[in-house]
């Protein structure tokens, strides 16, 4: 128990989750889990540090994922592609504790999306085609009604010359739908 104690004091805190201990005359920085897992505070200790030490780049490479995934938020596909191609890693374990830990969420990306596209006044079929490369399929639908199509409309093409051509383009470029573009372009053009 005094040797416990001991030991506990005898460690130096590495950074927020690690700390430094001495296991057979060298200095290692470990994970908390992996202390507590290989109950490193205990004077004998029946397991080999390379073991030890693999167990531990194991959980600082899941943080650094989960740390990944939490700053940039992603679709549960290109999770599976990046950890595939960015870090060597097949297995779907990773990725069934980032759905459970509500890291990955696609319900909750896509809603995400469309709210920020919306806002930024971004047509159906730009939305639409947006949220399919990100592979959370195409089920988008706003029906927008004529007044609402007129205020986006107004507010896209505010300060822009009146070309018929050059707005038309960039309301497509936007993702508006054709027929109510023209039906906006012959009710502000032709006044």
């Amino acid at each position: 128990m005094q040797e416990t104690q001991k030991r506990m004091k005898s460690l130096k805190k590495a950074s927020k989750n690690s700390y430094y201990i001495t296991l057979s005359g060298v200095k290692l920085k470990l994970h908390i889990n992996t202390i507590v897992k290989y109950e490193l505070l205990n004077t004998y200790i029946p397991y080999s540090v390379e073991e030890i030490i693999k167990f531990n780049d194991d959980i600082l490479l899941e943080d650094k994922i989960i740390k990944y995934f939490i700053k940039y938020p992603k679709s549960i596909k290109e999770a599976k592609y990046i950890l595939t191609n960015k870090y060597n890693i097949v297995d779907d374990n990773i990725i069934n504790k980032l759905i459970k830990l509500k890291v990955l969420d696609d319900n909750r990306l896509k809603e995400s999306i469309i709210f920020n596209l919306e806002n930024k006044l971004y047509g159906p079929n730009y939305i639409r085609n947006y949220l399919n490369t990100k592979g959370l399929g195409n089920e988008y639908n706003h029906n927008y009604s004529n007044d609402e199509l007129i205020f986006i409309f107004n507010k896209l093409t505010k300060n822009k010359e009146k070309n018929r051509q050059k707005l038309y383009q960039l309301l497509i470029r936007r993702g508006y739908y054709s027929e109510d573009i023209i039906s906006y372009l012959n009710l502000v053009i032709n006044k």
